[in-house]
């Protein structure tokens, strides 16, 4: 862990390249990938196959992928946008920005066979799919809007997990969404929550709760006996938000409309200790100095705090804290241009 990895990646425009955008492996230990642009990876549409995307990292220990932008072209296959495969452990997807990764093997975000804790918060995704088989998967304050979200288990390969804030291999498993966790997500259109090869390994362990579903978002469906579907807390409204997202030049732009329903909600402050320690890897979410990785501010940097005198509703689902009831108009990349 102290001689590999430790490697900045930041405010980078990668355009119109090949099979892969950013690829790591083995040396992305304790890696910092920030402020990216990635864009029209695989644009002749020649690759194929398990390493074509945005950014592709393998066994990301203590890493971060934060306030990248990766937006895709419809109609290309089997480009993801973010793709953490085996082994990713107390990494962080925060603050990026996803579009139109949802095709035919495309997936926006794609957690495979990961042991966790990764985290994965305050990200905006549009027409992109997510795909999570992994144990340890925490999704927390993301808006999700025309999207798929397939969750399985597998039973025919094992990833390795290691010691807290190590390379050091503590075992190999089978993944089977051991302790996931959905809280204080938006979704906005999307298709209902697909679950795969739910018949490998045993039961699951996925709890979803405090989530806003609008414009006939369908909340999570019962799994098994460890799972039986939504929580009580969560929020369907039948709300037409009218989302509209758009780029004029390098600018993109995200308007749609918020109910009063979901602003008289109680979210939770994501803490290490509400989310709990993740099995096999043995840890809370933490930072890579060990210290509790609790989620205080959102998409722009903006303190997330149930004290209503910095905050008229206290904790707000989905990544923008300052959201208003009606329509809402947000400058969404670069943030520097935020309204």
């Amino acid at each position: 862990m102290e001689t590999i990895g430790h490697h900045i990646i930041r405010n980078n425009v990668i355009k119109r390249c090949g099979q892969l955008g950013i690829y790591g492996i083995y040396g992305a230990v304790a890696t910092l990938i920030e402020g990216n642009v990635i864009s029209e990876t695989n644009y002749r549409n020649e690759w194929n196959g398990a390493n074509t995307g945005d950014i592709k990292i393998l066994f990301f220990i203590d890493g971060i992928l934060r306030n990248n932008l990766c937006y895709g072209v419809p109609g290309l296959n089997n480009v993801h946008g973010i793709w953490l495969d085996w082994g990713a452990q107390n990494a962080r997807v925060t603050g990026n920005l996803i579009v139109d990764h949802n095709n035919i093997d495309a997936r926006g975000l794609d957690l495979e066979i990961d042991n966790g804790p990764t985290v994965v918060d305050n990200n905006i995704l549009i027409n992109s799919t997510v795909c999570s088989s992994s144990n340890g998967a925490i999704f927390v304050h993301n808006l999700f809007y025309n999207y798929t979200i397939t969750m399985g288990k597998d039973g025919r390969n094992f990833s390795p997990y290691y010691f807290p804030h190590s390379t050091k291999l503590a075992g190999t498993t089978a993944t089977r969404n051991l302790h996931n966790r959905w809280y204080n997500n938006i979704f906005i259109g999307g298709n209902a929550v697909r679950y795969m090869q739910m018949d490998f390994v045993g039961k699951a362990d996925i709890i979803a709760d405090y989530n806003v579903y609008l414009d006939a978002a369908h909340p999570f469906p019962p799994v098994d006996t460890q799972f039986t579907g939504e929580g009580k807390k969560s929020l369907v409204d039948p709300t037409k938000t009218g989302l509209q997202f758009q780029f004029k030049g390098d600018t993109a732009l995200l308007n749609f409309t918020f109910p009063n329903s979901a602003l008289q909600m109680t979210n939770p402050l994501i803490t290490s200790q509400l989310i709990g320690k993740v099995p096999l890897t043995n840890m809370f979410m933490e930072e890579p100095d060990g210290t509790p990785r609790n989620i205080t501010s959102d998409y722009y940097g903006n303190p997330i705090t149930p004290d209503m005198a910095i905050h008229p509703y206290g904790v707000v689902a989905g990544p923008f804290q300052r959201i208003l009831p009606g329509l809402n108009r947000f400058v969404v990349w670069p943030k520097s241009k935020a309204l």
